[in-house]
């Protein structure tokens, strides 16, 4: 009568090994995606928040403030901070050209703003791009409004980054609101 030995042979343990790693390396791929999907729903929640609280100042004040850190605490509890970055979202402040005197006097009221945010993924993963504004106040204004500058990133950021710039920064790119490279969120009055 022969014995015979049980167990596994090295084939064997190298197949489900291999199909192990098949499926952790699925499994990382669509977790991380959804992290970044998830942190892009936070910005455009935050932009969402602070445009209202921008409509309620509106509202009170007759004019927008230039900075969205004068929204707290009346109007925000706290300023929202991008999840990556922690920094504030771009806001940038217009008013109209007949008004004398800096942004910052009373005598000359910010009537219009944009304010947006650097999404991580691109127009075609995150939907909420095709419903943003695409507005560039350097480019759009035509004279109608003077810029009074942003916090972030200069004069005024460009809502739609198509050229290969940096999301939300600087005045360049394209004003195409479908190209595939947009990648900020912005909204304006």
């Amino acid at each position: 009568m022969k014995l015979y030995k049980q167990g596994f042979t090295i084939i064997e343990l190298l197949v489900v090994i291999a199909i192990i790693g098949i499926l952790a390396t699925i499994i990382v791929a669509n977790v991380s995606g959804s992290k970044s999907k998830s942190r892009d729903s936070r910005r455009v929640a935050d932009v969402k928040e602070i445009q209202l609280a921008l409509e309620v100042y509106y509202n009170d004040n007759g004019k927008y403030p230039l900075k969205v850190t004068n929204l707290v605490p009346n109007y925000l509890p706290q300023e929202p901070r991008d999840p990556v970055a922690l920094v504030g979202y771009y806001y940038s402040t217009m008013k109209p050209p007949s008004f004398v005197g800096n942004c910052s006097q009373l005598a000359a009221p910010i009537i219009k703003y944009h304010l947006g945010a650097a999404m991580e993924n691109k127009q075609g993963v995150f939907a909420g791009l095709k419903q943003d504004h695409d507005w560039s106040g350097a480019a759009n204004s035509g004279g109608v409004f003077v810029d009074c500058g942003s916090i972030l990133s200069g004069p005024d950021f460009h809502g739609n980054t198509a050229t290969g710039g940096t999301p939300c920064v600087g005045t360049t790119g394209s004003s195409d609101p479908n190209n595939a490279d947009d990648q900020c969120y912005d909204v304006t009055n």
